[in-house]
């Protein structure tokens, strides 16, 4: 698996309408808190589950491919199992920037190497709220820390 370069990470935040893929119901869930902090930015942020009909008064879109008007890019943050039918509906859909799960999810290698044999720009496994504009405090400190242990994307 490629490592994520800072520029792919800062292309994805430079995209506006960007759909998360495995958005949850429950207003606790990570995904939500990433949902809202990227509105809170202004970033236009469609959700996708097949099992909800809105999240936060918004239509939730069953598929990758539904979703209109398109997204430029996709947070894929559900499980291995599910990632790799959603990144060929991304790739089937024109998306070409893709981030797959968070700080210290699991990713589905199979989903890495098909975004990687397409030409679609791809950030693994990094913790989204680190890189966000105008991120609190606290997560400054989490990317501090990876660039002290050297794991802070270059």
């Amino acid at each position: 698996m490629t490592k994520t370069s800072r520029k792919q990470i800062d292309e994805f935040f430079g995209l506006q309408r960007i759909a998360l893929v495995g958005a949850s119901r429950d207003e606790k869930h990570f995904t939500r808190a990433v949902m809202k902090a990227m509105k809170e930015r202004g970033y236009q942020v469609v959700p996708v589950n097949p099992q909800v009909e809105q999240i936060d008064g918004e239509r939730c879109f069953a598929r990758i491919g539904e979703v209109a008007p398109a997204v430029a890019g996709a947070m894929i943050m559900t499980t291995p199992a599910a990632m790799d039918e959603v990144v060929r509906e991304c790739q089937a859909a024109g998306i070409d920037h893709i981030w797959l799960g968070g700080e210290g999810s699991t990713v589905s290698l199979a989903s890495a190497e098909l975004c990687a044999k397409n030409g679609i720009s791809l950030v693994v496994g990094c913790c989204p709220f680190m890189f966000m504009p105008k991120t609190p405090f606290f997560h400054r400190i989490h990317g501090a820390v990876k660039r002290m242990t050297g794991a802070y994307p270059s």
